[in-house]
């Protein structure tokens, strides 16, 4: 069981079908072996019949008794669990260019301080709705699905981007304070603190591992203990970055018409750039590997399929988007995306 949660965290779709389809298989053969042992195996019951001659000590006695011997095939219960065969869910997706957005909801965060300027956002595994206000107080707000307020997390800065870790925990940057920390969120308590040389801005967390985008053109690679994996060096400072499972995206933090994509070691993957598409901000990638990115110039939402190869706008300034900045992306919960100053759409991709 250990080592197919293991197959699940790490194994890309493929190598896990094939895997699990080796280990079900091997199963099988193990069990009908099992089977045949059992049929093949036989029940003896003995027996004594005393013999009635015995009652007469005057009679002649050819013997004291007599053994019977019966052989059956033994039944021996045996439940034979019903083994699945192994079940990969593989996310299929639609086309770009056949993709159409469903609005769900439509969020306005109350503004706190003299001036509100949002620049992270995430939806939880409940479907609450995370966001950090760069201008406002040293708090996160959090609202749930039907829109409602529910409380401030407090942190220990202005907050600058987020990212989650897992239905517990959430780690959070402070853009000029040059730090992260790590919170509980249920707690709301202060878990672990990491400080870098330079400002830390976008952050994002994959496979037990956290990025953050360090001025200086650099993306940090921390583990859960704190402990540098790696720098990777960057062409430009870095506004905000995802992560997938084996790539990492970021926009810069320059006025740039583009988009990056390297590996999770650092490797280029490629490198996008398109005039329709002016001061990228927030990025986020889904289950499905579909790319959001907004355009806070450009004023709009872009999904991104197969290495920038297919792209379509599905929101515009017509549409009510006004300088995003933040996007957040999930399969199941739908997609947030920042249109104004204080609103949010939740949409569902479909």
């Amino acid at each position: 069981m250990g080592k197919t949660c293991q197959l699940k965290r790490f194994a890309p779709d493929l190598q896990l079908f094939l895997s699990t389809h080796q280990i079900t298989k091997k199963v099988h053969n193990e069990v009908k072996i099992i089977k045949e042992t059992i049929r093949s195996a036989k029940n003896y019951n003995i027996e004594i019949e005393i013999h009635k001659g015995i009652t007469s000590v005057f009679k002649d006695v050819n013997c004291f008794g007599r053994i019977k011997l019966d052989e059956s095939t033994i039944r021996f219960p045996f439940k034979d669990a019903k083994i699945d065969q192994a079940k990969v869910h593989i996310q299929t997706r639609r086309p770009v260019h056949d993709t159409r957005l469903q609005l769900r909801k439509k969020f306005t965060i109350k503004q706190k301080g003299n001036t509100i300027f949002i620049l992270g956002c995430i939806i939880l595994a409940n479907g609450n709705l995370l966001i950090a206000d760069s201008y406002g107080q040293n708090v996160l707000y959090e609202y749930n699905e039907d829109r409602h307020f529910i409380r401030d997390i407090p942190v220990s800065a202005r907050p600058y981007d987020l990212t989650v870790i897992d239905t517990a925990h959430i780690a959070v940057s402070h853009y000029s304070l040059c730090y992260i920390e790590i919170i509980d969120r249920k707690k709301t308590i202060i878990l672990k603190t990491v400080k870098f040389k330079n400002s830390s801005g976008g952050i994002s967390y994959s496979d037990e591992q956290i990025y953050v985008a360090v001025k200086n053109k650099e993306i940090v690679v921390l583990d859960m203990e704190r402990t540098i994996l790696n720098i990777i060096k960057c062409s430009y400072d870095v506004n905000n970055i995802t992560t997938s499972k084996t790539r990492i995206y970021y926009t810069p933090q320059i006025n740039r018409s583009s988009v990056n994509c390297c590996s999770t070691t650092g490797e280029e993957i490629w490198n996008f750039e398109d005039s329709s598409l002016i001061t990228p901000c927030g990025i986020a990638v889904d289950r499905g590997q579909n790319l959001f990115v907004v355009g806070f110039n450009s004023n709009n939402l872009l999904m991104v399929q197969d290495d920038w190869k297919v792209s379509k706008t599905l929101l515009t300034k017509a549409d009510g988007l006004d300088e995003p900045r933040s996007v957040y992306a999930t399969t199941m919960k739908g997609t947030c995306v920042q249109h104004t100053q204080r609103d949010f759409f939740l949409i569902s991709v479909i």
